[in-house]
Parts: structure tokens; C-alpha cells; sequence
């Protein structure tokens, strides 16, 4: 079993489809499904149980999916230690997860900081919920993921926003949510003002990369944006 294979392995196990998974990894569909094909014969058994609409991992495919996701990890820690004794410099890519407001007002100029210290870093953005972003965390699918601290919101501000422009009440909802220029909803700031912070996830900071590390202090100094 090759790095290049667990990497498939575990972008399939994590999507649930192998289109998605090449998305995830810039492979194409055919080209994850043969290396999925060819580790299955290699091993001599069944990894997956194919369904419409996606593919599940058999209970051997479980064990063997926790496994190479252990060996990813160390990986991944291996070269976080070499990067450090080569002077830290940065390259690959960190995957971002986003709420749309976190999208909208604060990444822009976060990565334009991020790009211009470190050229040789890439970087991609998955928007969803929070739910979504708890989930890709837990998953691997994003390296890093920005929440709400405390955990304790849950509302979807687009939908109150449209329930208060329809006449239904009004609301309290922090700034970065507003949409620009507002249309038939006014805006007053509250006094004393209120405001809510927002966390810099990850799934294991010990096995953060360097260029997530260096993300995570970057971003810290954006906060008092929130």
C-alpha cells in the first residue's frame, strides 16, 4: 500500500463518493476509482460496498481506513518536523472552513496577508453551517475550521434577516452577518455594544502542519474583527 493510495483512501472514506473525493484531491472519478480497484486487489478484499449515490466502507474497510489514517497523520508530522529544521518554509495547501459571513468579510484580506508572507502556500475554502464545518473537521476534510466560541449559535442569520425585512420583528445579529448595502432592514448598533468571538478550529494542534500553524497566528491577529 502506497502514501499516494491511503491519501485516495481516506479522501473516499471521508466523502462517501468518488467523484467528490477527486474533488477533493485532484483526481479525476476513473482515476479514484482504479486506485480504490487496484488497493482492493492488492489487499484481496472488498474496502467498499458500492451504492447508488456513494460507496460505504465494509468493517474491514473501517479498520483499514482508521489505520491509514494514522499513517497519514505521522506523515504529516514527519514533514511538519522537517519543515521546522529547514528553516519553516511553507508550501502545499491548507483547506479552510468557512460560514458565509467569515467568507465574505474577514478571509479576503486574511489570505491576502497569508499569500503575501508565504507565495508558496495554497489554500482552499469550503463554505457551509457550522454543523457542516464541526463535521469536515472531524472527518479531515479541512485542515482548519473557523466557529463561533462559545459553541451556542445555532440560528441561520439569513433566514432571520429575511424574517425581519418581511415585517415578522426584529432581531440581534452580530455585524459580519449583515449583507451590504442593506434594502428594507434598518441597522442600529446596540449600547453598550455587544461582541461574539470567533474560534480557529483544528483537529489535533499537535499534528497541525507548520503552514496551519503559521494560518492559526495569522489569524489571530485579525480578531478584532469579529
Amino acid at each position: 500500500m502506497t502514501l499516494f493510495q491511503m491519501e485516495v483512501l481516506n479522501a473516499v472514506m471521508n466523502t462517501g463518493n468518488f467523484t467528490r473525493a477527486g474533488e477533493q484531491i485532484g483526481l479525476s472519478q476513473s482515476g479514484v476509482s482504479h486506485t480504490i480497484r487496484s488497493l482492493e486487489k492488492e489487499l484481496g478484499i472488498s474496502l467498499f460496498i458500492r451504492e447508488r449515490g456513494g460507496v460505504r466502507l465494509t468493517a474491514t474497510g473501517e479498520q483499514i481506513a482508521a489505520s491509514a489514517r494514522i499513517v497519514l497523520n505521522q506523515v504529516s508530522q514527519m514533514k511538519r518536523i522537517a519543515a521546522e529544521a529547514n528553516g519553516g518554509s511553507l508550501s502545499g495547501t491548507i483547506r479552510i472552513g468557512a460560514f458565509p459571513s467569515v467568507s465574505v468579510q474577514m478571509l479576503p484580506r486574511l489570505l491576502k496577508a497569508l499569500h503575501g508572507s508565504y507565495p508558496e502556500l495554497d489554500t482552499r475554502l469550503f463554505e457551509g453551517s457550522y454543523q457542516e464545518i464541526k463535521e469536515w473537521l472531524r472527518t479531515g476534510v479541512v485542515d482548519v475550521g473557523f466557529l463561533p466560541w462559545p459553541d451556542d449559535e445555532v440560528a441561520d442569520n439569513a433566514t432571520i434577516l429575511a424574517m425581519v425585512e418581511a415585517g415578522l420583528g426584529v432581531t440581534v445579529v452580530p455585524a459580519l452577518t449583515l449583507p451590504e448595502p442593506l434594502s428594507s432592514v434598518a441597522a442600529r448598533e446596540l449600547s453598550p455594544p455587544l461582541k461574539r468571538e470567533i474560534g480557529v478550529a483544528v483537529r489535533s494542534l499537535r499534528d497541525a502542519s507548520p503552514a496551519v500553524h503559521a494560518f492559526i497566528q495569522l489569524a489571530q491577529r485579525f480578531s478584532t474583527l469579529s
